[in-house]
């Protein structure tokens, strides 16, 4: 059948029988990246949010596994995902693992080590920069070698290009790269990479305002046998990296090895929504939210009750504090007034917690704590108020969870009636996740499918996935039936 036609078919039908290149049934199923020869995992480890020991130790089990790919960036948690690896890869033949790391995404910080020469880089907002020069490029490796504990990476990625267009605008962004791609020539040649590439969120979808075309990227470089990837994202819900035919052409004449990031982290119209059905130790009920909303209420109600701040301090004076009570301390009152939509999207309320709200206590907690130092009752009251917070957090996070594993189970039993899987409920982590990752092996287009394995659990059902993959591969149509599901 034409391809082209083919590709026309709903989400996922594009699959070919896998490629048995294996030489023993205990072997992982592997993809060469063809313009560097080097043979790499079906699924690579996705280091975006490593950053605790633990974290790494599941990073070492994966490659005790025989999982050689890690993919990571030089923004990934601040520099400590890299290095993380770094300590890691000292445990291991560096030539066995193939590294991927990008540069693009910048804070305060890079730029001020950049200099005063803002034409390097745009200021998106806040702590946020971005720049894809030559000299950013190059300051972004050097970082990445020495975090990472190495004198080369395997592909160095220009992340997120398309951020620059609102500055720049499209023509100019890809003559900024074809600069860019003339320095990295460089780079290979003198053995610092192996290879380099693109990552994206828009390549896939040419109608959105930020949409950089893969043939105008590729025409900016000079010496094609050195870009070697490209990496998007790709999961159930987002599938136009495979529905985009010119997208897949290119892809295909010019060799190019796909890697599929976002695997279990979909957009959709109804918010970001996890692909993930795994049972909590302690699921929350309404009455442990309850009893943590009350608790965290209590407090607050204790404390800006005993400062009575706005009653008997006078403007002047209570300007000069650090934290007032009453406007730092009333998160218990916030939460409730949003609990609603945070029970609804899982992913979004643990980002928001974990990235406004605890970071936004801590600060005030260690403020009110400096100022009232003298007073051991406050600071007694700061410490109860910070573990209440704590319990709080979980709960919500346990809630907002409960919605998405309903969502997911349903999903997943749905899957298992219409497709006879190897695994059961009982023997992996998230029986939904193998599903999915098993759908997305059989796509022959993607190359790694790069996976977040923070706990030696994720490593667990990736291996399995790989495994069964490899034992009973999805056929197009069991492909195209699980597909309409979706649909």
């Amino acid at each position: 059948m034409n391809a082209r036609l083919l590709r026309a078919r709903p989400v996922l039908l594009r699959s070919s029988a896998p490629r048995r290149c294996l030489a023993t049934s205990t072997e992982l199923p592997k993809r060469v990246i063809p313009k560097l020869g080097r043979s790499v995992t079906r699924v690579g480890f996705g280091a975006y949010r490593l950053q605790q020991p633990s974290h790494a130790a599941a990073l070492q089990y994966a490659l005790e596994q025989g999982i050689d790919l890690i993919d990571t960036g030089a923004n990934f948690e601040q520099g400590t995902s890299e290095q993380l690896i770094g300590e890691t890869l000292k445990n291991v033949d560096r030539k066995s693992v193939t590294v991927v790391t990008k540069a693009g995404y910048l804070n305060k910080k890079d730029v001020e080590r950049l200099g005063g020469d803002s034409s390097d880089y745009i200021h998106v907002q806040g702590n946020s920069f971005h720049g894809i020069s030559p000299r950013v490029l190059e300051d972004q490796l050097q970082q990445s070698l020495a975090r990472l504990g190495t004198d080369y990476v395997d592909i160095f990625m220009i992340n997120a290009p398309e951020r620059m267009i609102k500055a720049h605008g499209n023509a100019n962004v890809y003559q900024q790269m074809r600069a860019s791609f003339q320095f990295l020539d460089t780079m290979v040649q003198q053995g610092m990479i192996g290879g380099y590439g693109v990552c994206s969120n828009t390549l896939a979808l040419p109608e959105t305002a930020d949409h950089l075309r893969l043939s105008s990227i590729l025409d900016a470089c000079d010496k094609l046998d050195h870009f070697v990837a490209v990496e998007m994202p790709f999961n159930m819900y987002e599938t136009n990296v495979v529905e985009n035919a010119a997208l897949m052409d290119t892809i295909e004449d010019h060799q190019l090895f796909v890697l599929a990031n976002r695997p279990l982290n979909a957009i959709t119209p109804q918010g970001i929504r996890g692909l993930y059905n795994h049972m909590v130790a302690h699921p929350t009920d309404m009455a442990d939210l309850r009893d943590a909303f009350e608790q965290v209420a209590q407090l607050e109600i204790d404390m800006i009750s005993e400062l009575d701040e706005e009653s008997e301090i006078d403007e002047g004076e209570l300007s000069k504090k650090p934290v007032q009570a009453s406007k730092s301390f009333v998160w218990g009152q916030i939460l409730s007034e949003n609990l609603q939509r945070l029970g609804q999207h899982h992913f979004a309320t643990r980002h928001y917690l974990a990235t406004q709200v605890q970071p936004s206590l801590e600060r005030d907690l260690l403020a009110f704590c400096d100022f009232y130092a003298s007073i051991p009752e406050y600071v007694s009251w700061a410490a109860q108020y910070r573990e209440a917070m704590a319990r709080l957090i979980d709960a919500l996070v346990n809630y907002s969870y409960m919605d998405t594993l309903k969502k997911n189970n349903d999903l997943d039993r749905v899957f298992a009636a219409l497709v006879p899987w190897a695994h059961n409920a009982v023997s992996c982590h998230s029986p939904l996740t193998v599903k999915a990752l098993q759908m997305y092996l059989a796509q022959d287009e993607l190359g790694c499918v790069l996976t977040g394995m923070r706990q030696q659990a994720y490593v667990d059902d990736a291996l399995l996935a790989m495994k069964e993959h490899k034992e009973t591969p999805l056929s197009p149509d069991q492909l195209a039936d699980l597909s309409r599901v979706l649909l």
